[in-house]
């Protein structure tokens, strides 16, 4: 009951936030859109390359919602008192983490293969598209909150968040549009899907473990 009421109360937080909330969602759709429609007066295999563009764009989306996901809860003193009891701060960690996922992981997941539909890929590589994004995205959401935890004690996000968030969503990146682009040429790709598999699962299990010693770590520096 408790994880459902903190849960709810970030959601509702985001949502009474405004315009600033749904920002990394509409950049997502513009950047997606854009290439998309570029992408099928000029390159032949739009499949593929619209599957990179929208890889790419969701890292850079989740990058942009990711700096004010603990900011708030360290300006108001939230944090401070959390870090104190430690079922606090998982409690909180799990329904900010859950959160943040379903603001922008769930749209990114939705609208990824519905554009990439609309611009005329088939059905099963959409179905593809969207089933990377699915296992992605959490393993993204967990990878940038470990960072941005990090920061959240210096005060510091934007450049050097990108910075060092950048080189740890290679790996989900790399393995996420090879699952995609092996699909389309008819390849095998159960050893790539399984390693996307085995990111979500050690991110899922490990992180909002370390986010609470980490984020206790942020608040006495």
């Amino acid at each position: 009951m408790r994880l459902w009421l903190l849960y709810r109360r970030e959601l509702l937080i985001e949502i009474r936030s405004g315009v600033e909330s749904f920002i990394p969602i509409v950049f997502f759709i513009l950047v997606v859109g854009i290439f998309s429609f570029v992408l099928n007066e000029v390159v032949s295999n739009e499949s593929k390359v619209l599957v990179s563009v929208v890889w790419i764009t969701t890292l850079f989306t989740s990058i942009l919602s990711l700096d004010n996901l603990f900011k708030r809860d360290h300006t108001d003193g939230t944090l401070a008192v959390a870090v104190l009891h430690s079922d606090a701060v998982i409690a909180l960690v799990v329904a900010k983490l859950f959160g943040h996922w379903t603001l922008t992981g769930i749209p990114i997941t939705i609208l990824g293969p519905l554009i990439g539909l609309m611009s005329g890929m088939q059905f099963e590589h959409a179905a593809m598209l969207g089933l990377t994004l699915l296992i992605g995205t959490p393993t993204i959401t967990m990878l940038g909150a470990l960072v941005t935890a990090l920061l959240v004690g210096l005060g510091r996000g934007g450049e050097l968040l990108t910075i060092l968030i950048l080189p740890m969503y290679i790996p989900i990146l790399l393995f996420g549009m090879g699952v995609c682009h092996l699909y389309i040429d008819s390849a095998p790709y159960t050893s790539e899907l399984l390693w996307c598999l085995a990111l979500l699962t050690g991110t899922i299990t490990a992180i909002p473990l370390a986010l609470g010693p980490v984020l206790k770590l942020s608040q006495d520096s």
